[in-house]
């Protein structure tokens, strides 16, 4: 006979299913960027720099965030 309880279902001669707890690790990655600050009078070479800079990080944080959860998933798959 099956139970169900919520979304998870388990014979009651089974185990129920072991609970699952996903790291934080790729949510500590994604942090976000700040906007760099530029004041008035500042040479425009130097705003477009600091944008740029904070874009490639912002970039890079991305990409290793999706590295991250990618490397989650293929572990949970294999059950590691």
């Amino acid at each position: 006979m099956m139970t169900f309880a919520g979304c998870a279902g388990f014979d009651k001669a089974g185990a129920p299913p072991l609970a699952v707890e996903i790291p934080a690790d790729c949510e500590k990655i994604l942090t976000t960027v700040p906007a760099p600050s530029i004041k008035p009078g500042d040479d425009a070479r130097l705003a477009l720099a600091k944008t740029r800079g904070a874009l490639s990080t912002a970039n890079t944080r991305i990409v290793k965030g999706r590295e991250c959860f990618a490397s989650v998933r293929t572990r949970f798959a294999v059950g590691s």
